[in-house]
């Protein structure tokens, strides 16, 4: 009985901390494609420079460019994020604090230049 309990808890441990969870490639499918080209044209246009200020971090840096992306886009905790780029939630924090301030600064010049 004892070891059953043993057994229990490992599996309920194993589950909280990700227990089964297989590392994916970021690929975009073919149905998020779809819904890409079903948007309004505002919309269009608004992806288009968070896109475009996607690329500009994506060729300075990859590693703060995939953190961003998880945290902005996919809207994933730090946590999540950490686990999923093979980093510790403080590397993840530190990156996310400059990515997002790139991120703005990248948005913002975007936005000046549309205008």
């Amino acid at each position: 009985m004892s070891q059953r309990l043993i057994d229990l808890a490992r599996r309920r441990n194993a589950d909280k901390r990700g227990g089964g969870w297989t590392r994916r490639p970021l690929n975009v499918v073919a149905g998020e494609l779809r819904a890409l080209q079903e948007l309004g044209e505002e919309q269009r246009e608004a992806a288009a420079v968070v896109m475009q200020a996607w690329e500009v971090m994506q060729e300075d840096d990859p590693r703060e460019a995939h953190v961003v992306f998880c945290r902005f886009s996919l809207g994933l905790t730090n946590e999540e994020t950490a686990r999923l780029l093979a980093l510790t939630p403080k590397q993840a924090e530190k990156i996310w604090y400059f990515g997002r301030a790139r991120l703005r600064q990248a948005l913002s010049q975007a936005m000046r230049s549309a205008e």
